[in-house]
């Protein structure tokens, strides 16, 4: 709800509510597929049920100067992480560990889409790919 606090909290907050309120909380931000509360429970939801993001091995990887990429790797289970920093589309080649499938976009548009040689990631945006 648009009430004093958002519907984020039923006492005051550490952070100060914006004056967006009126659009920037709980109950609107819920019912967009696109909103960065979904983002956030989707994040959570998938940190639940893939138990290599909590205890898996990080192996930072070479991305060049807007990228950022990582691996969690367990034995039975690899993610890759690549996460774009600039406000432009950026590819990045996924050489030995392609290919795979996308778990999660920032944008929350390309689930379950197949990446095989190289990913272009949209400007801001950020994948988690679960590798074959």
């Amino acid at each position: 709800s648009s009430d004093i606090y958002a519907g984020f909290s039923t006492v005051e907050p550490w952070l100060p509510v914006g004056a967006d309120r009126d659009n920037a909380n709980v109950a609107s931000q819920s019912r967009d597929a696109g909103s960065l509360l979904t983002l956030y429970r989707r994040l959570l939801e998938l940190r639940e049920a893939e138990p290599v993001l909590r205890e898996g091995l990080h192996e930072p990887l070479a991305a060049g100067p807007a990228l950022v990429a990582y691996r969690r790797r367990s034995a039975t289970r690899r993610l890759l992480i690549v996460l774009n920093f600039v406000h432009e589309p950026t590819r990045y080649s996924l050489g030995d560990d392609g290919p795979g499938q996308v778990l999660l976009s920032s944008v929350l548009d390309r689930e379950g889409e197949r990446v095989a040689d190289h990913v272009t990631l949209r400007a801001d945006e950020g994948l988690l790919i679960a590798l074959d």
